[in-house]
């Protein structure tokens, strides 16, 4: 009983004594106009640019989140800068288009993996890497600009 009537007089006085001394709360998380912006931040310290010149290239080129980290991945591949890239996508290019134009190929958004059996969703890619890593018929190889976008994040996620 006594240690229910401790627990709940600290519960009592803990917010009050905190609001009290704490005038500011960090919670790790920086907003701007809103948005949340540990996004810019990630791909940004990923792709060693500057958080500044990421959300300036997503205001610019009116990119959406998803395909920044798609556009600076391609910059490093070809050691080209991003505004390069961009502006042949704001011309109509698709991500492979752009890939292709600058001696890249789709090699590059696939990881080799020394497992024994890979199951959905990652079958198929995985199947397109080993049928194509062998033969070096790369070019042949069509993705999609919904999955280059996957592709170039998966770094981002894990």
């Amino acid at each position: 009983m006594m240690r229910k009537s401790i627990v709940l007089v600290l519960l009592l006085l803990i917010p009050g004594w905190t609001a009290a001394h704490v005038n500011q709360v960090d919670l790790g998380l920086s907003l701007a106009d809103g948005k949340l912006q540990g996004y810019y931040l990630a791909v940004g310290d990923y792709y060693g640019v500057p958080q500044r010149d990421v959300m300036l290239v997503r205001e610019r080129y009116r990119l959406r989140d998803e395909e920044l980290p798609v556009a600076f991945f391609l910059a490093a591949q070809a050691r080209i800068k991003p505004s390069v890239v961009l502006d042949l996508r704001i011309g109509g290019m698709s991500w492979l288009d752009i890939a292709f134009r600058h001696g890249l190929t789709p090699e590059i958004f696939y990881v080799p993996v020394k497992v024994g059996r890979i199951g959905p969703p990652y079958g198929n890619a995985y199947g397109y890497f080993k049928k194509y890593r062998a033969n070096r018929e790369w070019k042949r190889v069509v993705l999609s600009d919904h999955e280059v976008v996957d592709r170039s994040s998966a770094g981002l996620r894990g």
